[in-house]
């Protein structure tokens, strides 16, 4: 792979230590009331999952919106269409039960 001059710059202050990045605050996955024991262990598990998670948060924090699907899948063959999401809600007529 080759570098233009401007990544080659960029490389070179990062091996120098002179790059600073902004720290982003994580969102994290427990909370006081809950441990999310299956969130945190999802996440461990696969850190894109994880992020996909932090950040449909903090979306949800920085728009207001109270809830949010991700589309992960679907099937089609030898079933009624069936679809895998992702569901962040806030909206306690779409809560599970935790257990």
């Amino acid at each position: 792979m080759e570098l233009n001059q401007s990544d080659e710059r960029v490389l070179e202050n990062w091996i120098a230590g002179t790059v600073k990045a902004e720290i982003v605050p994580e969102v994290p996955l427990v909370d006081a009331e809950y441990e999310n024991d299956r969130l945190v262990l999802l996440a461990a598990e696969s850190p894109t999952l994880g992020q996909m998670v932090r950040d449909t948060l903090a979306e949800m924090d920085e728009y207001g919106d109270s809830h949010h699907a991700i589309w992960l899948g679907s099937f089609e063959v030898g079933r009624p269409r069936t679809q895998v999401q992702l569901v962040i809600t806030q909206n306690p007529d779409l809560w599970v039960d935790e257990d």
